[in-house]
């Protein structure tokens, strides 16, 4: 009797750093989702919101940094967009408002591609976590 309760502890206490893990796995990815799907307007807020999620686990960890550079990057080639928009509308268009251009175009493709990569490990945590 006292050996299995011995060995309940143990078990016990893994099933309750999985569920944790669980939690902060579904707390991450719908903090994730919420960006995702958020208006570019709204997104440096969901940002703000996915860099606050707390983590530990590792791989929960991972998804939540790569996400955020992915969004960090379109949050800003946005802002570098509406300020060539600006210039071009106040025909203040010149050789830095055309550097800014390039520049954004750069940072949404890369955007992208992070993008991507950040709902690859999302799906993945998901199917891992079953959520």
């Amino acid at each position: 009797m006292v050996l299995s309760w011995a060995l309940a502890l143990p078990v016990g206490a893994c099933s309750r750093e999985a569920a944790r893990t669980t939690t902060e796995a579904d707390r991450v990815t719908r903090a994730v989702e919420a960006l995702r799907q958020a208006p570019n307007d709204a997104k440096p807020q969901w940002l703000s919101a996915l860099k606050a999620t707390e983590c530990r686990s590792e791989d929960v960890c991972r998804l939540k940094t790569l996400c955020a550079e992915a969004y960090e990057r379109h949050v800003r080639a946005l802002e570098a967009l509406r300020a060539v928009k600006a210039a071009l509308s106040a025909d203040a268009a010149d050789d830095g408002a055309l550097e800014l251009l390039r520049q954004s175009e750069t940072q949404l493709a890369r955007a992208k591609s992070l993008a991507e990569d950040c709902a690859t490990l999302e799906a993945e945590l998901r199917r891992t976590y079953k959520l």
